[in-house]
């Protein structure tokens, strides 16, 4: 019961599933609190444990972990537990002394969390989106980066985050247990002397009333929109869009790519070297000895050299640090850049949207982390669409049915232009004519 009081005494930005798990494991403390002088070590040790900077610098990059349950101050209890938790006060001192050190180039959030409290969230958040002016600030998500823990995340200026990682659950909430009817069945009447109707609201027995129960909604209200407002702040989004949003669910990485929520997919060592070519399997799962920097994948790749090595220098590495090339060295010869952050969402979005009109739309999540263009996932997505008999055109796999064989060449190109004007304008704005008609011919 005691713990069950202590989780009523909070307002939660925390995904469900995981406030429930964290509520059984509070509930071993009164097994604990039996053993007086483990309590009482615990106790003295976190008395006299002082918050200090505690992260890691990897080659000029402070990276700054935020895990477990947040919560402004973690209670001694909890490493007696084994509950991996997060104080909104200790990463705040962690990115104070990155800001303040000279060794620092950039800053990486860690995120691994499925939210906590709202005490101390907004704060924090609002300093992480004021780094931003001092030094670069990137997040990434691996796993899971919910409730607190992405309206923290959402104030990077970049997010990544590894393709199974859940994202979102943007809203907050509280309960109540109303146990005014199981008192009167035990014969119990509860009397709550109080100074005013909403005081003393929730006392165990007491009736909650819905004036009480509306002026707490009030409260999760202004508070799910001072989260909608710092995602919209952080994101650069319309706080409108932000609030379609805000149901509470999580998507997958790649389906929050496509909604803005995050910029692209990718392993942990990419995120903090820069990289944004696909993952490895062993940056897929975070996988970095602490400490250890990591350099570039291609940095070991010998330079190719311009066609014409007399006249021309070797290709140089010209990057800016947000991946555009120089003005001042440009390549000798034409090299693939990677696609910004911003390419990245209009690829998803373009995806996601035609598998919805085609009728295929479990076929977006993969399509989006193969990292396939939108012409190329609309060549798929169309052939899957025809295959499964969802858009017209049996000719696209049975040539003997077209009936293109039977006409001349100009009257067939008129039939086929009138076809593909026929499927989904999503289909036809990743899938251009040309596109459209080889997919046809072959």
């Amino acid at each position: 019961m005691r713990m069950s009081t202590e989780l009523r005494q909070h307002i939660w930005a925390m995904e469900r599933r995981h406030l429930e798990a964290l509520a059984t494991r509070l509930g071993d403390l009164e097994l604990v609190m039996n053993d007086a002088e483990a309590v009482s070590k615990s106790a003295e040790a976190r008395a006299e444990r002082e918050l200090k900077p505690d992260f890691d610098i990897a080659g000029g990059v402070a990276v700054i972990p935020i895990r477990g349950v947040i919560l402004k101050d973690v209670p001694w209890y909890y490493g007696w537990l084994g509950i991996e938790a997060t104080s909104t006060a200790q990463v705040r001192i962690n990115l104070d002394a990155a800001l303040g050190n000279e060794a620092v180039q950039s800053i990486l959030l860690r995120v691994e969390s499925p939210g906590g409290t709202v005490a101390g969230v907004q704060d924090l958040a609002d300093a992480i989106y004021a780094a931003r002016d001092r030094k670069p600030v990137k997040a990434y998500i691996e796993d899971l980066g919910a409730s607190a823990a992405y309206w923290l995340a959402s104030q990077a200026q970049e997010i990544t985050a590894n393709s199974t990682a859940e994202v979102g659950s943007i809203g907050v909430y509280c309960v109540y247990w109303d146990q005014s009817k199981a008192a009167e069945e035990m014969g119990v009447r509860v009397i709550v002397i109080r100074s005013g109707p909403y005081k003393g609201m929730g006392v165990p027995g007491d009736k909650i009333t819905d004036e009480q129960i509306a002026v707490e909604q009030e409260i999760v209200n202004d508070l799910a929109n001072a989260f909608i407002g710092s995602v919209a702040r952080g994101r650069g989004m319309e706080a409108t869009k932000v609030a379609k949003l805000a149901t509470g669910r999580t998507w997958l990485a790649a389906d929050a790519v496509g909604l803005g929520l995050i910029d692209q997919i990718d392993g942990f060592n990419a995120a903090l070297s820069g990289d944004s070519p696909a993952a490895t399997a062993e940056e897929e799962e975070g996988i970095m000895p602490k400490g250890e920097d990591k350099k570039p994948k291609d940095a070991d790749k010998a330079q190719t050299p311009a066609p014409d090595a007399a006249s021309e220098e070797p290709k140089k590495d010209a990057e800016t640090p947000d991946g555009s090339q120089s003005a001042e060295l440009k390549p000798a010869v034409e090299t693939t850049t990677a696609p910004s952050a911003s390419d990245e969402r209009e690829r998803a979005a373009a995806i996601i949207e035609m598998a919805s009109n085609a009728g295929m739309p479990q076929l977006a999540s993969a399509l989006i982390t193969e990292g396939v263009s939108a012409d190329v996932a609309g060549r798929k997505i169309l052939k899957a669409a025809c295959d499964a008999g969802k858009l017209g055109g049996d000719a696209l796999n049975d040539p003997a049915k077209d009936p293109r064989a039977h006409e001349d060449e100009a009257a067939s190109e008129e039939k086929l232009k009138a076809e593909y004007n026929s499927q989904p304008e999503a289909i036809r704005r990743g899938l251009t004519f040309e596109a459209y008609k080889e997919h046809r011919d072959r």
